[in-house]
């Protein structure tokens, strides 16, 4: 059969002057191959070898019944119409059938996941938003095979969450990369979650306090929850991370700054904040030793804005009677003490770059996107002389 035929030819090359000969053939797609040798008995022992094993390719195929000859040119012509040939379809068809005998479960891949982050030195910070999420994520798909998950069962759970958009695209997002991390480890072929689209968050305008609400939430507020709204308002620090992680050695009043440092910062950078003036009539009677925030933090939070007038999951504050005070409470904004200093350090001292720095951003352009909200310059004083004891001394104003 010729196009089994492998012969041997004297071969000369000026760039190439040691090797003599070569063994030449076609392949089982008719393309022509070569191999170069030095000595004829080299080329004669592999033209031997390729012989039988061409020869024995070559009776494979007259084995092959006629059927299968149909069906794999039937195959070759729709995959050539897209450039790919019979291997790569073979291969692609092996790769999905080990991903489908997958037997790894939601709850192991988490497990290993969450390793894999800590090995990598991940934030402590990060690792505890992730187990968060995915630890949800988890009561109800925790024993089910991760080849098994489907978009729209993760887009009805998180439907069934009841959050708002923003926790809902944070939802989607922790366990988009739960299974990007299956993915890159060749558990599976695709991520199923990339087909759930996230939702549209407006930008809109962002939510502050203004100076009453902020005075009526320090008066209720005591001791450590004092201090950290505090630190929110007026230094622009948020209660769950920064202000959570912060010690009262970190807040040095003589030189007026305030060191968050890596642990704490969002962003995994050191930087020094100002204590205004307003921050440090409050905070200075109230220092001590040790990490600034207590235990039962969050429910004491909570408390002390109903009993403001915010709206907040829980009771409304109680009456001299014992009854729940029936009134109407305000949403409480999110994130309303950070935001609330942005927009008002802004407004007052109109230093972007300075504003920028304070808040732990490389760029202006966070301030102006997310933080900025309008407020009138006399609003501004108004909030930067809110001191505990109700009127600003002339030294203060100037200091501020």
């Amino acid at each position: 059969m010729p196009a089994f035929k492998v012969v041997v030819r004297p071969y000369s090359d000026p760039r190439r002057p040691h090797l003599k000969f070569y063994c030449g053939w076609r392949n089982n797609t008719g393309k022509r191959c070569r191999s170069f040798f030095e000595k004829r008995q080299d080329a004669d022992t592999f033209k031997a070898s390729k012989e039988i094993e061409v020869r024995n390719f070559g009776i494979r195929v007259l084995d092959m019944p006629e059927s299968l000859r149909i069906e794999a040119m039937a195959c070759h012509e729709e995959l050539h119409k897209h450039g790919k040939t019979l291997t790569d379809a073979t291969r692609f068809m092996l790769a999905n059938l080990r991903a489908a005998n997958q037997t790894l479960t939601v709850k192991a891949l988490y497990e290993e996941f969450v390793q894999f982050k800590e090995s990598r030195r991940r934030r402590p910070r990060y690792i505890k938003t992730l187990k968060s999420a995915l630890d949800r994520f988890c009561r109800p798909f925790g024993k089910q095979n991760i080849s098994f998950v489907k978009a729209d069962q993760v887009e009805n759970w998180i439907d069934d969450q009841r959050v708002g958009d923003r926790t809902w695209n944070h939802l989607r997002t922790m366990v988009h990369t739960l299974f990007g991390y299956a993915k890159k480890r060749h558990y599976l072929l695709v991520n199923p979650i990339s087909e759930i689209e996230p939702k549209a968050v407006a930008d809109g305008r962002v939510g502050i306090l203004t100076p009453e609400q902020l005075l009526a939430l320090l008066t209720v507020a005591q001791g450590d929850l004092r201090a950290i709204i505090a630190i929110g308002a007026f230094a622009g620090l948020r209660p769950e991370r920064e202000a959570g992680d912060l010690t009262w050695e970190a807040i040095d009043l003589e030189e007026g700054l305030i060191d968050v440092g890596q642990e704490s910062a969002k962003t995994a950078e050191y930087r020094y904040v100002k204590v205004e003036p307003v921050l440090k009539t409050w905070i200075e009677p109230l220092k001590k030793e040790g990490r600034i925030r207590q235990k039962n933090f969050w429910p004491r939070f909570k408390q002390a804005r109903r009993d403001a007038g915010f709206r907040c999951q829980g009771r409304n504050p109680l009456g001299p009677d014992g009854r729940p005070v029936e009134r109407e409470l305000i949403p409480w904004p999110h994130d309303a003490l950070r935001h609330s200093y942005a927009s008002y350090h802004l407004a007052m001292w109109e230093d972007a770059p300075r504003i920028s720095a304070q808040m732990g951003h490389t760029t202006t352009k966070s301030v102006f996107k997310s933080y900025r909200h309008r407020v009138k310059k006399a609003v501004a004083e108004k909030w930067w002389s809110l001191f505990p004891n109700g009127y600003v001394s002339e030294q203060m104003r100037e200091a501020a």
